[in-house]
């Protein structure tokens, strides 16, 4: 297989381009070699544990910020974990006025509802981006910008909007995201099946297919072939399926959703200290987070006390009670009544900031930019394993939800147009 048909036939199954010779983050890598040494917390009580890892972040993000304390700081604030540790570090580091929160999203949702209630809580500045039919416009254009945006293919949807941030604010100011936050916290339940760095890349082919639904590849396609041949470090320094999630995803693909080219861009979560004191922390602080959100609770207690949990006290409760509700109203109504029918709930308000089935249906200028795309795609005869027509009408008729197949390959043809994959 030649190497043009191997890139194509890697971004049909994990929606980017995995780099087996990538080398692991600079503070990763000198965790992996030693030169950046563990720490002792063997005999440490929580309680001292805790306040070490709060003290551990504000030295990184000090660090961090360096002498930048007069520039505009940006933080894409997501309503998460780690979009509200950066708000809450600058917070006591720069001056209000100098920090802006941004949400982007459909009104309504519970991420950018709750984004914008966290920033009054903070007394920041906050800003929406509405991503609702009518005030975001799609275009191939704006997705061809994104793609020469990036340093490597990535699902330029998702790109296209966080790119948004960027383009709207200028290079001038300082931007700031939670890149590899989640992901050095927490210590995935899924890593015990990757005992073995052979079981570890299995596992992590299975999980990063980005279309389960309908295989896009030919059956001649080695997924493996994409992945490092050895581990990056052993498994006791951090497991074989973090090691890949972390190497490999999050630097193929994450890292270039939110990272475009020519911003000045900081990733606190990556400082040495942060890194030294998190992965030394005995494993089972690592599960469900448990160390980093007793620390986020113990250092800024009005950020994360009352907002940790969506579902905290009576009034959460309902909120729960009526999206389980409306989550069963809108299956039974799909299972039931035809199709056009279902068209009137509108997109699920729950998804975090854009139902995509419902808007490769129902709203035209998304449809149609994907639609015509596809068109191209089975034009260029690169992909002839599958019926790209068939694929779409599947969808439309409501056999299957398989938006992320659509989406796939019409990011496939964008990357074409915009000479990115070559």
């Amino acid at each position: 297989m030649s190497l043009y048909k191997q890139k194509i036939n890697a971004f049909l199954h994990y929606g980017y381009l995995p780099d087996p010779e990538i080398p692991a983050p600079f503070s990763m890598q000198r965790w992996f070699d030693g030169s950046l040494p563990s720490l002792d917390f063997k005999n440490t009580p929580k309680s001292e544990l805790i306040k070490i890892g709060g003290e551990s972040l504000r030295a990184s993000f000090k660090e961090e910020i360096g002498n930048d304390h007069d520039k505009i700081h940006i933080v894409p604030l997501s309503g998460g974990l780690d979009s509200r540790t950066i708000l809450a570090n600058l917070s006591e580091q720069i001056e209000p006025s100098k920090i802006v929160a941004i949400t982007f999203g459909v009104p309504k949702s519970t991420d950018y509802e709750r984004a914008q209630s966290i920033s009054k809580e903070a007394g920041l500045k906050w800003e929406g981006i509405d991503l609702s039919p009518g005030k975001w416009k799609w275009n191939t254009d704006l997705l061809i910008d994104a793609a020469k945006r990036s340093e490597k293919p990535t699902l330029l949807f998702d790109t296209a909007v966080n790119h948004s941030i960027r383009i709207k604010f200028g290079n001038e100011c300082m931007y700031w995201t939670g890149y590899m936050g989640d992901i050095l916290s927490r210590i995935q339940p899924i890593s015990i099946y990757g005992k073995t760095w052979e079981q570890a890349k299995a596992t992590f082919i299975k999980i990063n297919c980005k279309c389960k639904i309908h295989k896009l590849t030919p059956t001649c396609f080695s997924p493996e072939k994409c992945l490092p041949k050895q581990p990056y470090t052993q498994a006791d320094k951090l497991d074989y399926y973090t090691q890949l999630n972390s190497c490999i995803r999050q630097q193929c693909l994450i890292q270039h959703i939110y990272s475009p080219k020519g911003y000045d861009i900081r990733h606190p979560f990556l400082n040495p200290k942060w890194v030294a004191f998190i992965l030394s922390a005995p494993s089972h602080y690592r599960h469900q987070q448990f160390l980093y959100r007793k620390i986020q609770r113990s250092s800024w207690p009005h950020l994360f006390n009352k907002w940790n949990s969506p579902y905290r006290g009576s009034s959460k409760l309902n909120n729960l009670i009526y999206e389980k509700t409306n989550f069963l109203i809108r299956n039974i109504t799909k299972k039931i009544f035809p199709i056009k029918l279902t068209s009137i709930m509108g997109a699920d308000k729950k998804v975090n900031y854009i139902d995509w089935n419902y808007a490769l249906r129902y709203q035209d200028d998304f449809k149609n930019v994907v639609y015509s795309n596809l068109q191209d795609l089975q034009t260029r005869k690169i992909v002839d394993w599958l019926d790209i027509k068939k694929l779409w009408t599947i969808h439309q008729n409501r056999q299957n939800d398989i938006a992320s197949e659509l989406m796939t390959l019409a990011a496939l043809e964008i990357h074409l147009k915009a000479k990115t994959i070559n």
